[in-house]
């Protein structure tokens, strides 16, 4: 069992090259296993999605010049295979025990999918819209443009908020119109005191309690707001992962409910439309 995170991206995720040697070897070694009734297939290797990661169409645009390039097929959908920066256990390229999972079932489903049809990965299904704003939507700075971001897909998410500090009774009116289009009761924002959390599922406010479930009960949540008589600090738990890093102020984590990952989580001053995202 790998449990937590025990490896910080510092540089840059970017796609690799694709070397000329690399290209030749790969094709005589497909060469090579064909004629002795074998089929060479390439999948997608985990790459990290945070601040630091190159947009998803980068990496598509990798697959893709593969794909041209080797006589093989190419069976991933690379934007499939970039995770949240909480799924890798000690290198850039080692998952933890949840993100094994999650990309092990991706595998096995390209896996079928070739099976079933024999050709490339397509990435002119329309599904792969929703795959590329998920990539992109740790890469979205300003709280506006996040929170618009989250209400255009908020049936295919749930949002854990943590407001502590003041941080509810301090949001500026275009933040709170931002939450209530996403789901958030017209009161929540408005009320005094020095906290809050809520859980909203799929465009629905399922809780204002400090814990529970979503997923149909698969996740279990517990968040603290950060009050100062709570020692000022937030916490949400995921299934007994922390989520929250300890940070005061309003806190997001954004969850996939159909791909059933952490898409990212972040920090906002809600008391401006123009406030940056702390990750």
């Amino acid at each position: 069992m790998r449990e937590g995170n025990q490896y910080t991206f510092e540089g840059e995720v970017a796609p690799p090259g694709i070397g000329d040697a690399t290209v030749d070897r790969i094709n005589e070694l497909n060469g090579y296993l064909t004629k002795r009734g074998a089929a060479l297939l390439v999948a997608g290797y985990p790459i990290g999605n945070g601040n630091m990661t190159a947009e998803a169409a980068e990496f598509v645009a990798f697959q893709e010049r593969l794909a041209d390039r080797l006589d093989c097929p190419v069976i991933s959908n690379y934007a499939d295979y970039m995770f949240d920066y909480r799924y890798f256990y000690d290198t850039n390229l080692h998952l933890n025990t949840e993100g094994v999972a999650l990309r092990t079932g991706q595998l096995i489903s390209d896996i079928e999918r070739w099976k079933s049809t024999g050709t490339d990965a397509d990435m002119d299904v329309d599904e792969y819209a929703d795959i590329i704003a998920d990539d992109d939507l740790p890469h979205i700075d300003h709280i506006s443009q996040y929170l618009d971001a989250l209400r255009k897909a908020r049936d295919r998410y749930t949002i854990i908020i943590s407001a502590g500090d003041g941080a509810s009774a301090a949001m500026c009116e275009e933040v709170r119109k931002g939450f209530q289009a996403l789901g958030l009761s017209a009161d929540w924002p408005q009320r005094a005191g020095d906290g809050h959390v809520a859980v909203v599922e799929q465009g629905q406010l399922i809780s204002e309690e400090p814990s529970g479930t979503f997923d149909d009960g698969s996740m279990a949540y517990s968040i603290t707001s950060g009050q100062q008589n709570q020692g000022g600090d937030s916490s949400i738990l995921l299934n007994g992962q922390e989520y929250s890093g300890h940070a005061g102020g309003l806190k997001l984590v954004v969850y996939s409910n159909e791909t059933h990952r952490i898409l990212d989580e972040v920090a906002f001053d809600a008391c401006s439309p123009e406030s940056r995202a702390i990750r």
